[in-house]
């Protein structure tokens, strides 16, 4: 038996955003993950609304086209290897969270991948 999914409510990003932060704080989430939480919303969410002011209306019409021309955009802005993979690993988890509550019929960011950095090559010397 096929199954589907309909979304429930059209639900904006930003109300998006704080229901996730919600969910997170009553599910025990320290007060400093929380604040970086925060944080990370506070960096993805004008950049997302500037590509397309729509999704906060409704988060569904954040696609996977979107999300990958998002992604090498802010790619090229953060260099940091470990922000970008933070910011994310965040936003995935809430998209993943709005697929689960059925706020979208899919998720636009679960193909996307976190960045590698090249492994240094560590030389050990020995003496005899």
């Amino acid at each position: 038996m096929l199954g589907f999914c309909v979304a429930t409510e059209n639900i904006g990003l930003t109300n998006l955003f704080e229901r996730y932060l919600e969910f997170k704080k009553r599910s025990g989430l320290r007060e400093s993950t929380l604040k970086r939480y925060g944080n990370y919303r506070d960096a993805l969410l004008e950049p997302l609304l500037e590509m397309n002011s729509g999704l906060d209306q409704d988060v569904s019409l954040a696609s996977r086209s979107l999300m990958d021309l998002f992604v090498e955009q802010f790619e090229e802005e953060n260099s940091s290897v470990n922000t970008f993979n933070n910011l994310l690993t965040f936003l995935k988890a809430v998209f993943k969270y709005a697929k689960r509550e059925n706020f979208i019929p899919q998720d636009p960011t679960e193909h996307l991948s976190k960045r590698t950095t090249e492994k240094k090559i560590v030389q050990l010397f020995y003496s005899k």
